[in-house]
């Protein structure tokens, strides 16, 4: 299987942004990619792996945000149980046309895809136990406060997310491929300032020379 993931990654010619996504094998282990369609493969692009820390509970409704073609929200699905969903949510047409077709071909029959931008979820308050998200709010969207807001309004009291993303490596830096991505400090900011406790760093690799992936969890409080 891992040989097979390499040579699909090798295989990609273009990517969303200069610098290389890390390999699915350092983000994923056999066991979680084991049973899903192999096109999934060719579409994935992540800088983490939100749900391994997750401690999903039977039940509960997941929320992905910038969710691409859907390997999150699958790996989630094995531990929610019939009575609990995964939504995703990406802002490409064809990208959410991809991932209903891949869910398609497994036995998964609470996952949906929704068109969708992640500064404007469109999900009712307090009706998500969790929200994930893969390298996709501090490279992709200008005003990360906005998202924090919204990841905040959606989620449960004491729900919780788990975010994979990008940080520059020098704090004073940026990547030169993203002239408004946040530092580290920033990005923490913003989800402080959103109301969120218990924030804690649950990992941290370098991938690249400009830039270190993190993978953060932070809780709504009940106030």
């Amino acid at each position: 299987m891992y040989k097979f993931i390499n040579n699909v990654r090798n295989d990609q010619k273009t990517l969303e942004h200069s610098f290389s996504f890390p390999e699915i094998s350092n983000l994923y282990s056999k066991k979680e990619l084991e049973n899903f369609p192999r096109e999934i493969l060719l579409y994935v692009k992540g800088c983490g792996n939100p749900v391994k820390s997750s401690k999903i509970i039977k039940g509960e409704k997941i929320l992905d945000l910038g969710s691409g073609i859907g390997l999150d929200c699958l790996i989630a699905a094995k531990f929610t149980g019939k009575n609990g969903s995964v939504t995703g949510i990406d802002i490409s047409p064809e990208i959410i046309s991809k991932s209903q077709d891949i869910v398609k071909k497994t036995r998964f029959k609470n996952i949906i895809f929704k068109l969708g931008t992640i500064q404007n979820i469109n999900e009712p308050d307090a009706s998500i136990d969790l929200v994930i998200s893969n390298c996709v709010i501090n490279a992709g969207y200008k005003k990360i406060d906005r998202v924090f807001e919204e990841i905040f309004r959606v989620l449960k009291p004491k729900g919780r997310f788990i975010i994979s993303d990008i940080v520059p490596v020098n704090e004073k830096g940026n990547l030169s491929e993203f002239q408004t991505i946040k530092s580290i400090s920033s990005y923490i900011n913003s989800i402080k300032k959103t109301g969120f406790t218990s924030i804690e760093i649950l990992e941290e690799k370098k991938y690249h020379p400009q830039y270190i992936s993190l993978t953060i969890k932070a809780i709504k409080s009940y106030d």
